[in-house]
């Protein structure tokens, strides 16, 4: 009897598929359509995604400025935690074609962080580092327009609120990864975090909200300019006094002069020519892009002068 009732199950379902055959092929076909479409589009957005770099603690970690000169540790510790790094070249190497490194992207300067089998050089995952796959890259510059506060959170799970910004106040968005959004925050000093992305409506673009702009140029940031300018003038003063006692002569020690000019701040050093000071001059451009680091500026310096001019994205 079970062997006739499957026998007669078998019948009746090959009937039915006969006359609904045409309904079936459709259907296949366009699930397949479908899913073809979900495959591309798949495939389409993690062409455009971005993996990044989180630097919990820059100081652990062997890093290479754009000259490919390691930094110190002294320039290590002035850094930022939670620097986000885009990655943009992946098990490079130094101009030595030895030295394994990652090479990343921030504020339009090349990063390099070396390598070793399993993972970076002196770092640890999680404690040290985080690493951030296939997220969509923002890179703008935007005003928090409510008045409630915007809570600003450690890149950690379950972190704990290190900023709260206030209405009217800028911020830097760098990449939209699930519900989250990566900003900077700058006030007394920058912090790096996450703020949830369903506040993105809230969030005006400066360069659509006509006569505002970021405070770029504080009070704080210029006195800081100005004073690390000041320091490099104190040492050629210093250095052409010995040289004129011991030589007799008297030459002049040129000196960095500040001015603001087109929207931007130009420090140019007077009275030298020639390449003269040439390893110095890289001590203070990688000083004077520590002060700017986070904000939404382009440092660019050529012969003796060194530019500093906003950038809304890149």
């Amino acid at each position: 009897m079970r062997l006739l009732a499957n026998k007669r199950s078998i019948s009746l379902a090959k009937t039915f598929f006969q006359k609904h055959r045409k309904i079936f092929l459709k259907a296949i076909k366009y699930s397949c359509i479908v899913l073809s479409w979900v495959f591309h589009l798949c495939t389409i957005n993690l062409l455009f995604a971005d993996d990044y770099l989180i630097l919990r603690r820059p100081v652990a970690a062997y890093l290479f400025d754009t000259y490919e000169s390691a930094l110190s540790a002294a320039e290590k510790k002035a850094l930022p935690k939670n620097l986000p790094l885009k990655r943009i070249e992946t098990d490079g190497t130094l101009g030595d074609q030895i030295t394994r490194v990652d090479k990343f992207s921030y504020q339009g300067q090349t990063w390099s962080v070396l390598k070793e089998n399993t993972g970076y050089s002196g770092l640890t995952e999680k404690q040290d580092y985080l690493f951030i796959k296939n997220v969509k890259t923002l890179n703008d510059t935007v005003i928090w327009d409510e008045a409630a506060p915007l809570s600003i959170t450690e890149p950690v799970e379950n972190g704990k609120s290190i900023a709260n910004v206030t209405q009217g106040e800028t911020l830097i968005r760098y990449f939209k990864q699930g519900n989250k959004i990566y900003i900077s925050y700058f006030k007394d000093l920058i912090r790096f975090g996450y703020t949830e992305a369903t506040h993105l409506c809230q969030l005006t673009p400066i360069e659509k909200k006509a006569g505002v702009g970021p405070v770029l140029f504080s009070n704080d940031i210029l006195t800081l300019l100005d004073n690390r300018l000041q320091k490099a003038n104190d040492t050629y003063a210093r250095l052409f006094a010995q040289f004129n006692q011991i030589t007799g002569q008297d030459k002049s020690a040129p000196i960095w002069q500040r001015s603001q000019e087109g929207g931007g701040l130009h420090c140019e050093l007077k009275g030298i020519r020639g390449n003269r000071f040439e390893e110095s001059n890289r001590y203070l451009l990688r000083d004077i892009e520590g002060l700017f680091l986070g904000k939404p500026v382009r440092i660019t310096a050529a012969d003796h002068l060194i530019q500093i001019m906003p950038r809304v994205s890149e």
